[in-house]
């Protein structure tokens, strides 16, 4: 029960809320009947204004309010169902739309709630990108409202005044004019945003400068600013302002600013510092190489990475120190020098081996490039048997140096950029064969000597009575030493490295695998003693082996494996066995590191390349791979990266051997000036290095119509942009060259007044006529005269009929011209009835009713003002009826539209007169406009 109530609660809160909307066509409402579920439906209201309900039938609700349809229902369906609880509230509401026109045209939907002009501009704005509301004319919004015209002036809103906003109503017709530039203040020269601003009142010299971005610092002269206000010029110092010692000037419509640019004094400065470019300096201020560089940013890194400064200036370079940076003497430059402050060449190598931190070793420039300095910059060797019996070569070109760690500790190496470095050490081993307990590779240490006695010793318990001889295998040579003999120290043999030691048992079935691979390979009594058994008795494949080679006599005859031999006690059989590749690839290459091919892999050049990802290359690349080098067995190798890609090389690497990969940089110029983005420009390797490909890549308008070429000997050249987009000149540049682009902020003519588009046009080096200009202002609006346009050149003017088009398409217009269209003389109403000067007004687009009536000297005592006529257009028109009384009570008035030209404009005496009464009245009136008009023709 209790939940029954708070439910009956909840819909007449809901009712409630909306009990006063009242309905209109489109919007759709639910009809509710509390305990009947199946009663519940929506309705929308149809276009005459009904709707149907099982019960109700069909009502017309256009206009009735939510409660009143919910009293209806409730009487009807109340004859169906006894004590009925009917709930009827709004699902959604039909579009209340309103129309913008003028600066834009778009429709509105201001919802069910209340809505202001004011609240109409903000959803303008959020509507209509780039919108901005100082481009409205706020004093004259026009609101059409059924057959009522009137004007706003929204602008006092703006300034604090609130019930200067109105509410505004489901299809108002509100027209938003731009503002004419007769109202804008122009901001011209040394300013961030050179432009025409609107003109507000209040508005001064400085708060228009500060419109435009503020003048450019160290460009623009803020003691010599001046203001033209109707053809008179004034000079104005903006630092006596500023610290008080003049008043601000407050603005006027039509005013215009002009910031002149200082004597330019200037130098460039590119290479190793933070921000090359140009810049300027004061008047004052001394042009230093100091203090150039300093304007850029300083140096980019420490000055001791400066190799030198080239100073070019009066057609002559000079070489300076570094250390002239660190001193107090500075260097005095002239207007338009031209610094490059070169980085010393970078000084590295590479190391590679046995070290802890492989890799690139980058030295200071107070650094020695010695051994020594970089042996702890990679950690040091990565053993102590590199130190004690290592090796370290250096390749520099096709030259190969060797040094041994132990020589470096007595004398340094003097090494150089690009050295690479390779640290070794080859393990001294023998390999131990035989029926021991210690057989296979053998490793002495570098301090061990290198005889047979110390392998023996070293394998221990070996006599006379297990073994018969020792034979010691190297360089193919076989020499047979009796076991007592080496023990007893009578004999003894210096071995070479990687030799073969092998020992003899007494008795039994056996042969030797040495080489790759050291084997004692034992037969049974009855066992096959053949090659091939012998082989799989050490479990090894002979897709694996290479070669094998029988040692007999000091001699190695290499015997087919394919086929199956017997063999002989004793027999030693050398295997190589087939061995995987690795080579080591560093520098301009899409993946460096360690390549490896498997044993059955053809180990090339091109592989390896492809093993890395391939080389980086294409037209469209800016760094990309130059030169393959390849150190091979000591000896240098090099290759094109054009002759890796497209030729047939058939280069065979070897295990161990080192591959470096050059770069090759981009060509690049450096693009200054006020007309571009400030900004170093690399090119890819695909593209030409000319001036007209350049051009293509800065965003250029056609106020650029040179640019100056500084190349780095300080040699410069201009050229017009239009001789090398048209093709008649082109340049060949060098890396590091400069490219200004300036704007040229001469060549403009400004068109104002009646034209749909005023503002400023860049004429450059065309020929444009006065109709041309014209044009591209978008033409002369409604309210511009035909009759006449006023050209301005210099402290000239003149006036020239516009009625003939061949004439305006004779006169060339010039850089700087000022083109004013003037309002229509012909814009004219006819004012009639109880004013006390009735006849011809001249009017302009801002007029109104009570304007004209004004102008014709006011009402006269007789005057009904509270039903003054308007015929639109002329006496033919529609009547639009004005109330103009709240003039006399000091009141302001709520009917003052806008008048157009042609409209007759009646104030009766009479209020009881009706337009029946007037139209005799309008006949004779028709007349009299006739003879206007054809006056005004």
């Amino acid at each position: 029960m209790k939940k029954i109530i708070l439910l009956m609660v909840l819909l007449s809160l809901m009712s409630l809320v909306f009990a006063d909307y009242t309905l209109r066509v489109g919007d759709t409402i639910r009809i509710e009947v509390f305990g009947y579920d199946e009663m519940t439906r929506d309705c929308v209201v149809d276009s005459d204004g009904f709707i149907s309900y099982v019960g109700v039938g069909r009502v017309k609700v256009d206009g009735m309010t939510l409660g009143e349809l919910e009293k209806i229902a409730s009487e009807r369906i109340g004859k169906l169902i006894p004590n009925p609880i009917v709930s009827i509230s709004l699902v959604s509401y039909a579009p209340r739309y309103i129309y913008i026109q003028g600066i834009v045209s778009t429709r509105i939907d201001i919802g069910i709630k209340p809505t202001t002009l004011s609240q109409v501009i903000s959803m303008v704005g959020e509507q209509n990108e780039g919108f901005s509301a100082e481009l409205m004319d706020l004093e004259n919004i026009r609101i059409t409202r059924g057959r009522e015209s009137f004007l706003v002036n929204l602008s006092s809103f703006y300034e604090g005044k609130l019930d200067a906003d109105i509410p505004i109503q489901e299809n108002d017709i509100i027209y938003i004019p731009q503002k004419s530039l007769l109202g804008y203040v122009k901001v011209l020269g040394a300013v961030k945003n050179p432009s025409a601003f609107s003109y507000t009142k209040g508005l001064t010299l400085t708060a228009a400068i500060s419109l435009a971005g503020g003048i450019v610092t160290d460009v623009g002269d803020p003691q010599n600013i001046y203001l033209t206000r109707n053809g008179v010029v004034q000079r104005v110092d903006l630092e006596e302002i500023l610290t008080g010692k003049a008043v601000d000037i407050e603005l006027k419509p039509g005013d215009q600013i002009y910031i002149p640019k200082l004597d330019l004094r200037y130098a460039y400065i590119v290479g190793f510092v933070n921000n090359p470019g140009i810049y300027d300096f004061l008047k004052d201020e001394p042009i230093t190489l100091k203090r150039l560089i300093a304007k850029a940013g300083g140096i980019a890194n420490d000055v001791k990475y400066v190799d030198k400064i080239l100073v070019t200036q009066n057609g002559t370079q000079k070489e300076y120190s570094p250390t002239l940076l660190s001193g107090n003497d500075d260097v005095l430059l002239t207007i338009g020098s031209y610094v490059n402050v070169l980085k010393k060449p970078e000084r590295f190598v590479y190391v590679i081996g046995q070290v802890r931190n492989p890799g690139r070793v980058d030295f200071q420039p107070e650094e020695e490039m010695k051994m020594n300095v970089v042996l702890p910059k990679v950690g040091g060797y990565d053993s102590d048997r590199v130190e004690k019996g290592g090796l370290i070569k250096i390749y520099r070109g096709s030259q190969i140096f060797e040094i041994s760690p132990k020589e470096l500790k007595n004398k340094d190496f003097d090494l150089m950029a690009g050295d690479l470095i390779r640290v070794e050490y080859e393990d001294f081993y023998v390999y131990v064969i035989g029926n021991l307990s210690i057989t296979g590779r053998m490793s002495l240490e570098p301090e061990e000597p290198r005889k047979l006695s110390t392998v023996i010793k070293k394998i221990g318990q070996v006599d006379d009575r297990t073994f018969e001889s020792v034979q010691l295998i190297q360089k193919e040579k076989v020499t047979k030493y009796e076991i007592k003999d080496i023990i007893n120290s009578t004999v003894d043999a210096d071995i070479d490295n990687q030799s073969t030691v092998i020992f003899n048992p007494k008795q039994g079935r056996y042969i030797y695998f040495v080489g790759d691979l050291s084997q004692f390979v034992t037969f049974g009594s009855d066992e096959e003693f053949t090659l091939k058994r012998a082989l799989a008795k050490v479990n090894l494949q002979t897709s694996y082996i290479q070669s094998i080679a029988k040692l007999e006599n000091d001699q190695e005859r290499t015997i087919n494996f394919d086929q199956d031999i017997s063999l002989n006690s004793g027999e030693i059989y050398k295997i190589i066995l087939k061995k995987p590749i690795k080579v080591t690839v560093f520098g301009k290459i899409r993946t460096p590191g360690q390549v490896v091919f498997d044993v059955n892999e053809d180990a090339t050049l091109k592989k390896a390349i492809a093993k890395c990802g391939g080389l980086i290359t294409g037209a469209d690349q800016s760094y990309v791979s130059d030169q393959v080098i390849v150190y091979s067995s000591g000896e240098r190798h090099s290759f094109s990266a054009k002759e890796i890609e497209s030729q047939d090389i058939q280069f065979t690497l070897k295990d161990g051997d080192f591959i470096y990969v050059t770069e090759k940089t981009p060509h690049y110029i450096f693009a200054f000036g006020d007309a571009v983005v400030n900004r170093k420009i690399e090119l890819s390797q695909g593209e030409i290095f000319k001036l007209s490909n350049i051009l293509g890549k800065v965003s250029i308008t056609a106020e650029v119509q040179a640019v100056q070429v500084i190349f780095p000997t300080g040699d410069a050249t201009s050229i017009l942009i239009k001789d090398v987009q048209l093709g008649k000149k082109d340049l060949e540049l060098v890396d590091g060259a400069s490219l200004i682009f300036e704007k040229d902020v001469r060549n403009y003519v400004y068109v104002l007044g009646m034209v749909n588009k005023p503002g400023g046009y860049y004429v450059g080096d065309r020929e444009l006529t006065l109709l041309e200009v014209v044009s591209l202002a978008g033409g002369v609006n409604g309210w511009g005269s035909y009759n006449q346009i006023v050209l301005k050149r210099g402290n000239d003017s003149k006036s020239i009929d516009m009625s003939n088009p061949l004439m305006l398409n004779n006169i060339v217009v010039k850089a700087g011209d000022v083109i004013y269209v003037p309002p229509i003389e012909a814009n004219i109403v006819y004012v009639l009835g109880q004013v006390s000067r009735p006849g011809v007004v001249k009017i302009d687009q801002y007029s109104t009713v009570l304007d004209v009536i004004m102008k014709c000297g006011g009402f006269t005592t007789r005057a009904i003002t509270s039903k003054v006529y308007v015929f639109k257009g002329g006496p033919t028109g529609e009547p639009i009826v004005c109330d103009l009384s709240g003039t006399l009570k000091g009141r302001p008035t709520t009917g003052n539209p806008n008048v157009s030209p042609g409209d007759v404009i009646f104030v009766p005496d009479n209020p009881l007169m009706s337009i029946v009464d007037m139209i005799p009245i309008i006949t004779s009136i028709v007349e009299l406009i006739s003879d206007v008009q054809g006056l005004i023709q």
